[in-house]
Protein backbone atom coordinates (compact mmCIF):
# COMPACT_ATOMS: atom_id res chain seq x y z
CA UNK A 1 0.00 0.00 0.00
CA UNK A 2 2.54 2.74 0.79
CA UNK A 3 4.18 1.73 -2.45
CA UNK A 4 1.11 2.67 -3.93
CA UNK A 5 0.97 5.89 -2.22
CA UNK A 6 3.99 7.10 -2.60
CA UNK A 7 3.91 6.29 -6.85
CA UNK A 8 0.26 7.82 -6.96
CA UNK A 9 0.58 10.98 -4.26
CA UNK A 10 2.93 12.90 -6.84
CA UNK A 11 0.48 12.55 -9.80
CA UNK A 12 -2.31 13.50 -7.57
CA UNK A 13 -0.54 17.19 -6.49
CA UNK A 14 -0.81 17.97 -9.96
CA UNK A 15 -4.30 18.73 -9.77
CA UNK A 16 -5.91 21.89 -7.88
CA UNK A 17 -7.86 20.27 -5.61
CA UNK A 18 -7.37 18.06 -2.00
CA UNK A 19 -10.77 15.70 -2.32
CA UNK A 20 -10.12 12.82 -4.06
CA UNK A 21 -13.15 10.07 -5.66
CA UNK A 22 -11.76 6.47 -5.16
CA UNK A 23 -13.82 4.25 -7.17
CA UNK A 24 -13.31 0.41 -8.01
CA UNK A 25 -12.23 -2.83 -5.86
CA UNK A 26 -9.21 -0.57 -4.59
CA UNK A 27 -11.22 2.02 -2.54
CA UNK A 28 -12.58 -0.83 0.06
CA UNK A 29 -8.85 -1.02 0.96
CA UNK A 30 -9.19 1.16 4.52
CA UNK A 31 -5.35 0.98 4.97
CA UNK A 32 -4.82 2.42 1.54
CA UNK A 33 -7.82 5.03 2.42
CA UNK A 34 -5.89 6.11 5.68
CA UNK A 35 -2.65 6.78 3.91
CA UNK A 36 -3.68 8.61 1.28
CA UNK A 37 -5.91 10.30 3.89
CA UNK A 38 -2.65 10.51 6.12
CA UNK A 39 -1.33 12.75 2.82
CA UNK A 40 -3.73 15.27 3.65
CA UNK A 41 -6.46 14.30 0.72
CA UNK A 42 -9.79 14.52 1.69
CA UNK A 43 -10.78 10.73 0.33
CA UNK A 44 -14.31 10.30 -0.68
CA UNK A 45 -15.42 6.98 -1.23
CA UNK A 46 -19.33 6.31 -2.76
CA UNK A 47 -21.52 3.87 -1.59
CA UNK A 48 -20.44 0.62 -3.35
CA UNK A 49 -17.50 1.70 -5.03
CA UNK A 50 -16.77 -1.63 -7.05
CA UNK A 51 -19.73 -1.15 -9.52
CA UNK A 52 -19.05 2.37 -10.45
CA UNK A 53 -17.87 1.56 -13.51
CA UNK A 54 -20.54 -0.76 -14.36
CA UNK A 55 -22.98 1.60 -13.38
CA UNK A 56 -21.43 3.99 -15.72
CA UNK A 57 -21.23 1.72 -18.58
CA UNK A 58 -25.05 0.32 -17.97
CA UNK A 59 -25.64 4.47 -18.15
CA UNK A 60 -24.25 4.82 -21.54
CA UNK A 61 -25.76 1.26 -23.08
Amino acid sequence: NQTLVKRVVPMLKRFPSETVVVTGGVAQDAALMKLLAGEGFCVTVPEHPQHNGAIGCAVMA
